[in-house]
């Protein structure tokens, strides 16, 4: 049994009564990453199922994407259905799978792992192996990655989940939108949104300009307008900001 506590110690004082820090926001964000793992009990109920778990942390609020094995069937030009075995199975199989990998990449180059040690492990592997290949990726992860600075890029969900009244910012689950996730760039002063009639981008105070940008393709996409009750578009953002002799900014 555990030792019983006593509650009427509890004071004013004791740190452990304040709130989590807040979460992060549609854009540049600046934490950690908390986790590049390889999982085989990714499946319902913790069973058999191959994945990377990749978690970016900021304050205390956690940022989860779990990149599974590509499996079973996919969905072709129309939507159409194509099993495994099938007429154009594998160029979707390349498609899909290929984004997760760039992804695993991605997130191992955002910790200090370099194009050189990644080329010589991926020289190695059997392409039919898909999860031995993920696993020897993920091993590259430096000890204590953890305590190194990251950038990272929240975009909205692309529907409003199940009991929600609006889409929240995300950690990306591919590569279409572009870099997400990169080692953290110190700015002159501090970095500055600025959404004009070319999309997003981020800028400091001496001009320099951040990797993170996006064009208004994206911007008046889902993964850039928050959806649901009371929120204005990125898309009407961007008119208005076009429409203007400057762009918009505000301070990161």
């Amino acid at each position: 049994m555990s030792e019983l506590k006593n509650i009427f110690g509890v004071n004013d004082t004791d740190e452990s009564l304040k709130g989590k820090s807040g979460g992060g926001k549609f854009g540049l964000n600046h934490g950690f990453v908390a986790k590049i793992e390889f999982t085989d009990t990714a499946g319902k109920d913790n069973g058999p199922g191959n994945a990377v778990d990749i978690w970016v942390i900021l304050g205390e609020r956690e940022y989860r994407r779990r990149l599974y094995e590509t499996t079973g069937a996919l969905f072709g030009p129309k939507n159409t259905k194509v099993e495994p075995g099938e007429d154009g199975y594998q160029d979707l199989f390349y498609t899909d799978m290929g984004q997760k990998i760039a992804v695993i990449k991605h997130a191992l180059k955002a910790v200090g792992v370099t194009q050189v040690d990644i080329d010589k492990v991926t020289a190695t592997l059997d392409p039919t192996k898909i999860a031995e290949g993920m696993k020897a990726l993920v091993a590259l992860a430096p000890a204590q990655y953890q305590k190194q600075p990251v950038d990272f890029f929240l975009e909205y969900q692309w529907e409003i989940a199940e009991d929600q009244d609006r889409t929240y910012p995300e950690l990306p689950k591919n590569m279409k939108g572009g870099y997400f996730l990169i080692p953290a760039v110190k700015p002159v002063g501090t970095w500055k949104e600025v959404r004009d009639e070319k999309g997003l981008h981020y800028v400091d105070d001496a001009g320099n300009v951040h990797p993170f940008e996006r064009d208004t393709a994206y911007m008046e996409s889902n993964k850039g307008t928050q959806q649901g009750v009371g929120n204005a578009s990125a898309g009407a953002t961007l008119a208005n900001a076009a429409g203007a002799t400057d762009a918009k900014k505000s301070t990161w």
